[in-house]
């Protein structure tokens, strides 16, 4: 869930967990959870607040610029994820996924399904290195 940001391109302002950036490109700590609210853990849902306080505006803090839940998630080194989108919002909003944008909300209120992939880098390095180390058994086995 911390993977997750949006990316306001209507104010030019990033939000994530507990950052913001600043249309000038400062990036400013806020409180964990400021702007990204978790609703449940199973399923986990959250959603992000659209209005800055950091750029003059009163978030009215109704979370659903989009709200987000996550309704699948399969395979092992490279992940299917699907989530069930809820978007109440006035602005164009890019959602992302570490540096991935996953989807662009328009203004308006509906939901989208959303679908992405991502690779697992730690499980990727370990599933590289397992055949290294079979190789080095077997080379120290034959002494």
């Amino acid at each position: 869930m911390r993977k997750f940001s949006v990316y306001d391109e209507t104010r030019g302002v990033w939000k994530g967990w507990d950052y913001v950036v600043l249309p000038d490109g400062r990036r400013v700590d806020v409180a964990p959870g400021k702007y990204v609210r978790v609703f449940s853990e199973e399923p986990l849902t959250f959603g992000f607040e659209d209005m800055t306080e950091e750029v003059g505006e009163a978030p009215d803090y109704d979370f659903d610029e989009p709200l987000l839940t996550v309704v699948g998630e399969s395979g092992f080194v490279t992940k299917n994820v699907r989530l069930r989108a809820k978007y109440g919002g006035s602005r164009k909003i890019r959602l992302y996924y570490g540096n991935t944008e996953v989807h662009v909300f328009s203004p308006g209120f509906y939901t989208a399904d959303v679908e992405f992939t991502y690779t697992e880098v730690g499980w990727l390095m370990i599933a590289a290195a397992i055949p290294a180390a079979a190789g080095l058994l077997i080379l120290f086995r034959k002494k």
